[in-house]
């Protein structure tokens, strides 16, 4: 009796410590997160607002638009981050145009590098891109992608965030309103009434 009550006790030492190794790595990890944080948004089209993520019945994309991201680093800890990475992945369908404080461009990945951040510091970069013409996404109906972005320092603390936007193929160029005055179709009918106008008093 004694000895089973021995075994049980030590297989109970055994669980409670390899629980509070995973535990203590699974807090470390967090930990380490949680000092750099990556925010990554989209520009709202035909506004100066940026947003996390754009919704197909908020606003779309068509082909040659040209899209603006904003994508900020910032160090929420408390000691100073060195050597910091920022990669910023363009999803396919998106190409590269420009971007802010002398990026790295390498096909469809952008680099940059921060020296060091403060306790409470932030860093915000600009890109510009534009959806692929109308060949390239032709077929491929309304559809919705992501621009992932991520940060790195060399003591370990990384984090990624994405920004979701929608672009619909089925319109090619620049959108069409599907409601509202249209002034030139309106000249147009003027332009015929009046001369339809001209004619019958001629005749009269």
């Amino acid at each position: 009796m004694k000895q089973k009550f021995f075994a049980l006790t030590i297989l109970l030492i055994v669980f409670l410590s390899l629980a509070g190794v995973v535990q203590a790595e699974m807090y470390g990890e967090e930990a380490l997160a949680k000092q750099i944080v990556v925010d990554k948004e989209v520009k709202f089209p035909g506004k100066t607002d940026f947003q996390d993520h754009l919704t197909a019945s908020q606003a779309t994309f068509v082909a040659d638009n040209e899209v603006e991201f904003r994508l900020i680093v910032k160090n929420s800890g408390e000691e100073t981050l060195k050597n910091i990475e920022v990669f910023d992945y363009l999803p396919d369908d998106i190409n590269f145009t420009a971007c802010s404080d002398d990026c790295e461009w390498k096909g469809k990945q952008l680099q940059w590098k921060i020296g060091e951040l403060k306790a409470g510091e932030g860093k915000q970069f600009n890109i510009r891109a534009k959806v692929a013409g109308g060949e390239q996404i032709k077929g491929k109906g309304l559809f919705c992608i992501t621009n992932w972005a991520k940060a790195r320092a060399e003591s370990g603390h990384q984090d990624e965030n994405g920004s979701q936007f929608c672009i619909d193929a089925r319109i090619l160029g620049a959108a069409i309103p599907e409601a509202g005055f249209n002034f030139l179709a309106a000249a147009a009918a003027a332009a015929l009434l009046g001369g339809a106008g001209l004619f019958l008093k001629k005749q009269n």
